[in-house]
């Protein structure tokens, strides 16, 4: 018979030797025996899951089993997309890997998760297959859509759209008001539903000028593929970096605006008379854009106020910017002559030419018959004074013929030069006879 237990109840342990020990005894009381039974597990059961949580929640359908599909929809919300699995083991096991698995689940997509658990006291393992799925929204709007855009020194400046995602048309969108210093943009978009896949969700676009198009396109990883393009229209502003009239440089930020939207730059200081000619220079605050026009040329100034124009195009060949230079020259009021050369030397002008001297002899060979511009050479003081000389006039005999140049100057002064054009005169007689009733001479003289 049993007559004694040493440890009962006998606690059982997974970590120290469980022995359980009794005597047995005659009828007599005499001792017969201690009997040690040593309890173990069966075979050492291998690590076990109690439960598992999704971002804290428990998952009441699990019940232990070594292969288990999850539906992620019943605990992450529509713009949840970080996904923290926690594994929670039996209270008998020592586990040795990390109990919590952090992962983003973004797409119509299926996740396997494979799980090896160890038993830190008895070296067991056991290997969970885990599958995670969702069932996505068809959504493919946008939650918001910003834009910036960036100068060449890195300043940010936030650029507006046309309109708000929320109003139509609800894929596309203008930016208008580029100033024109912003080389680079950065388009952020975001989806009403996170889970959709967008393929430019961060765009750094650089800018030529004129019309440009971002197109962006939010999807859902299936097939079909859903999809929804979104594109951002982006008017960047023509604009000069200088402009030059000869030498002087035309302030660029006080422009005005015509009716049309034409750019006007007014310089205030009126040119001198004889400041006629220029070289006009721009430069374009963009390779791409081209100028056309009176610009980067050489250009006579009118007299009175007047305006120069040219115009800037974008690449895209739609896009244009008129410009103005509005000026005031002063009218010149000379009207005289500068030089005044005669082409044949044997023709001799007597004053020498003086602007100043209106009237003047002119003698030439007794062979020259006729007279005009051909016969000589002219310039005026002021480039813009109008001449009107006579046509051709006609040499006869020794008589003196008169030829007039006027003169016009931008203001309306007029001047006339005058020139007698006569024969030379010859060292023989111009008369021979003899005296009355005294003798004929044959033949009759003649000079």
């Amino acid at each position: 018979m049993i007559s004694n237990y040493h440890n009962d109840p006998l606690k059982l342990s997974r970590t120290q030797d469980n022995i359980y020990t009794f005597d047995v005894s005659t009828q007599s009381g005499e001792l017969a025996g201690t009997y040690h039974i040593r309890v173990m597990y069966p075979d050492v059961m291998p690590p076990q899951i109690e439960s598992l949580k999704i971002n804290g929640k428990t998952i009441p359908a699990y019940t232990g089993e070594t292969a288990f599909t999850i539906n992620l929809d019943d605990y992450l919300a529509l713009q949840d997309t970080s996904v923290t699995f926690e594994i929670v083991p039996d209270v008998a096991t020592n586990i040795v890997e990390s109990l919590e698995h952090t992962f983003s689940m973004k797409g119509m997509a299926t996740k396997q998760l494979s799980i090896t658990l160890t038993d830190s006291v008895t070296t067991l393992v056991n290997t969970y297959q885990f599958t995670f799925t969702r069932s996505l929204s068809k959504d493919v709007s946008l939650q918001s859509l910003t834009v910036d855009g960036y100068k060449s020194n890195g300043e940010r400046i936030p650029l507006k759209l046309n309109h708000s995602v929320h109003d139509e048309p609800y894929d596309l969108f203008e930016i208008l008001d580029v100033p024109a210093d912003v080389d680079t943009i950065t388009i952020q978009a975001n989806p009403t539903n996170a889970n959709a896949q967008y393929n430019k969700a961060s765009v750094n676009l650089n800018l030529n000028r004129g019309k440009i198009s971002s197109v962006s396109k939010f999807k859902r990883k299936i097939k079909p593929c859903l999809c929804k393009e979104y594109q951002i229209v982006v008017t960047r502003k023509l604009g000069l970096l200088d402009l030059k009239v000869g030498t002087h440089v035309i302030d660029l930020s006080k422009p005005s605006t015509d009716w049309d939207g034409s750019q006007v730059y007014r310089i205030n200081e009126p040119f001198e008379a004889a400041d006629l000619t220029h070289d006009l220079k721009a430069t374009p605050n963009h390779t791409s854009v081209t100028l056309s026009g009176n610009i980067n040329r050489t250009y006579e100034l009118e007299p009175g106020t007047h305006r120069i124009s040219f115009e800037a195009k974008a690449q895209d060949g739609i896009t244009k910017q008129q410009y103005h230079i509005e000026y005031t020259r002063t009218p010149s009021t000379d009207a005289r002559l500068k030089i005044l050369n005669l082409n044949d030397p044997k023709n001799k002008i007597g004053p020498a030419f003086n602007p100043d001297i209106y009237e003047y002899t002119i003698d030439v060979p007794s062979s020259k018959n006729f007279w005009d511009s051909s016969d000589f050479k002219v310039e005026t003081m002021h480039p813009k004074t109008r001449m009107k000389p006579n046509g051709i006039v006609k040499i006869e005999g020794y008589d003196e013929v008169n030829y007039e140049i006027q003169t016009e100057s931008e203001t309306k002064a007029t001047l006339t030069y005058t020139f007698k054009i006569r024969k030379e005169s010859y060292n023989f007689p111009s008369d021979l006879h003899i005296g009355q009733n005294q003798g004929l001479i044959v033949p009759e003289f003649n000079p």
